[in-house]
């Protein structure tokens, strides 16, 4: 038969199986960059990356979100990120 990772009853056989699977990665840091900084993504499209991302089994996302020199942000609790003239490094 054939195995689908969707459906919840070929899960069940496969976990009341009996036997044992040894899956673990073979380098810590797996991940995707996405550059919305450059290029346009929808938002539906950030959540499918996503969500290949989990069935993947990657751990890291670096997300360019802009090309600006500085990126303020303004969130409740993070004052910090809303430095309008960063210093140059």
């Amino acid at each position: 038969g054939q195995f689908s990772h969707n459906n919840a009853e070929d899960m069940h056989k496969l976990l009341d199986s009996g036997f044992t699977i040894y899956d673990f990665p073979s380098f810590p840091h797996r991940g995707m960059l996405i550059d919305t900084g450059r290029r346009y993504l929808s938002v539906e499209t950030i959540i499918k990356n996503l969500q290949l991302m989990f069935w993947t089994k990657m751990n890291v996302l670096h997300w360019h979100i802009s090309d600006d020199v500085s990126f303020s942000l303004d969130l409740e609790g993070y004052e910090k990120l809303q430095y309008k003239n960063p210093t140059p490094l």
